[in-house]
């Protein structure tokens, strides 16, 4: 049975969020204990504990959605082995296909040493103000009429975790 692809943009649309939310507020709290904090307090003293109290309430939420999101990305990786992105322009055109093809795992069983491993491959035409920014910022400034990446890869390293 093959995984719709609305299934597939949900996985690519959580791993999106997943990877700005982990990379942007480790990047912030980094920033603000370095640099921002110090500076409040040395300049603004009076602001000092209510900073600081915005940023712990901030952090007791933002971390256990990070932990809660590496623990599902880590789970789904159980199945999905690896997931692979192309985009191309179609001939003089100014629309792109975008191909992903997943390898997926069709049982996990501790007792199966050669699980079952499915290839699904699922096409979609999308115009060129479609694609995401940054691919159209890659594309423009390689000149090139297509681009690949590894999904996978990709989500592993913003996540911090190795499969």
């Amino acid at each position: 049975m093959p995984i719709p692809l609305a299934w597939l943009v949900l996985i690519g649309i959580a791993g999106v969020a997943a990877a700005v939310l982990i990379t942007t507020w480790t990047k912030v709290l980094h920033w603000a204990t370095e640099s921002f904090l110090p500076w409040v307090e040395e300049y603004l003293p009076e602001l000092a504990s209510a900073t600081r109290s915005a940023f712990v309430a901030v952090d007791k939420v933002a971390s256990p959605v990070l932990a809660a999101t590496k623990k599902a990305w880590w789970e789904l990786r159980q199945w999905l082995l690896k997931q692979v992105i192309d985009i191309e322009r179609l001939s003089n055109s100014t629309r792109w296909v975008v191909r992903i093809t997943s390898w997926v795992r069709e049982g996990l069983d501790a007792f199966d040493t050669e699980p079952a491993i499915r290839r699904v491959v699922t096409e979609q035409v999308i115009s060129h103000e479609d694609l995401p920014q940054e691919v159209r910022e890659q594309l423009l400034r390689t000149g090139t009429a297509s681009h690949t990446f590894d999904a996978t890869a990709v989500r592993d390293s913003e996540l911090g975790l190795e499969t």
